[in-house]
């Protein structure tokens, strides 16, 4: 690679790494050919056996990214490898990021307004395959995320957690919730974790809609065979301790005025990582003319369903594949079917009672 002259960084981008050479490669291509703006990659190689080492000495800045090496001696695991790099970190934005991605041209540039726009925001995911949405056959990544843009008016869009995949904040936010816990070593549930802290601070988490990365998922991960799901479960009851187990709330209103006394506190217990959908009767507003109605974000987070019949709801309750944890309602012959049926039913937005089911049987 021919050097180029090193600018100071906008953004760095710690990348743990553990073997896998030619997922680096591909990503290093990828980062060069997409970056508009100076950037920063810190790769933290955990002891790779596969040529990867003798590979990260060969690169020197190109096209505006520069690029700094930190070497384990053992697989420290995905976690511990980030916070190394989070220690050298001295641009306004911050990524972690996998190695297996590929980049669309002005990723990063979508993100970053995102910030500028709504200082409210802290953790932003790029859109993605990982997030549910795929590039159609034939179609390439640039041309993908062109008609992204085009197509999304919103910028921002709410969401319950980030997923560590690629997942992008600010200075200050670094400063106020730190770095990655070692409590979930040596990985999963990290990010989950991250997204709550970050909301505990006030700010919002989310995906850029108008921003596309590819991810290949699960790359490294998948060489650790059966020892994964042992890994997984183990984390997960970490963060069960810590957070309580995420519940699925169904608020049931009989029509789009009763919606309003609901809406914002049940924005706050979605930001407390769990799911939220109104069941509004024969509703005639669109979510985002409720979220205008009540001066809320309009890319809060939140499902939105009309019903048309008490029976039809409660059929699509019993015989939904995920069952809602709570259901509230002020309706009492609703919620003395909900108890017959042993489905927890509440007749407000009650916090502590909401904890105190977040927290049974751990």
């Amino acid at each position: 690679m021919n050097k180029d002259v090193v600018q100071k960084s906008v953004c760095d981008i710690i990348v743990p790494l553990w073997n896998k050479k030619d997922y680096t490669k591909r990503f290093v291509e990828s980062i060069i050919g997409s970056a508009r703006i100076p950037l920063r990659i810190i790769f933290v190689d955990n002891n790779s056996q596969d040529g990867t080492k003798e590979y990260l000495e060969t690169l020197s800045s190109e096209n505006g990214c520069s690029f700094e090496v930190i070497t384990n001696n053992e697989n420290e695991g995905f976690i511990k490898a980030v916070n190394k790099g989070l220690l050298i970190c001295d641009a306004d934005y911050i990524c972690i990021a996998n190695n297996d991605l590929e980049f669309s041209k002005g990723w990063i540039e979508e993100i970053l307004s995102v910030f500028k726009m709504h200082p409210s925001v802290g953790l932003i995911n790029p859109n993605s395959n990982n997030l549910g949405l795929k590039i159609p056959k034939r179609i390439k990544i640039n041309d993908f995320a062109l008609s992204l843009r085009k197509s999304n008016q919103a910028i921002f869009k709410e969401l319950n957690f980030c997923i560590g995949f690629c997942m992008v904040t600010t200075k200050q936010v670094l400063s106020e919730v730190g770095f990655l816990s070692e409590d979930f070593l040596p990985m999963f549930f990290e990010d989950t974790d991250y997204s709550l802290r970050v909301q505990q601070k006030g700010y919002l988490v989310g995906v850029a809609p108008r921003s596309y990365v590819w991810h290949a998922e699960h790359a490294s991960m998948n060489q650790l065979g059966d020892e994964k799901e042992e890994i997984f479960r183990a984390s997960r009851k970490v963060f069960e301790r810590k957070w309580g187990k995420i519940l699925r709330v169904a608020v049931v209103c009989s029509n789009d005025l009763e919606i309003d006394e609901y809406l914002k506190n049940s924005l706050l217990i979605g930001r407390k990582g769990n799911y939220i959908t109104f069941f509004v009767k024969n509703s005639f507003l669109s979510k985002e003319e409720t979220l205008k109605k009540n001066q809320v974000e309009v890319f809060s987070n939140f499902t939105k369903k009309s019903f048309g019949s008490a029976i039809s709801f409660l059929f699509y309750l019993i015989f939904k594949k995920k069952k809602y944890d709570i259901v509230i309602t002020k309706n009492k012959a609703t919620r003395a079917l909900l108890g017959l049926l042993r489905m927890c039913s509440l007749d407000s937005i009650d916090f502590l009672a909401i904890d105190k089911i977040k927290r049974q049987g751990l």
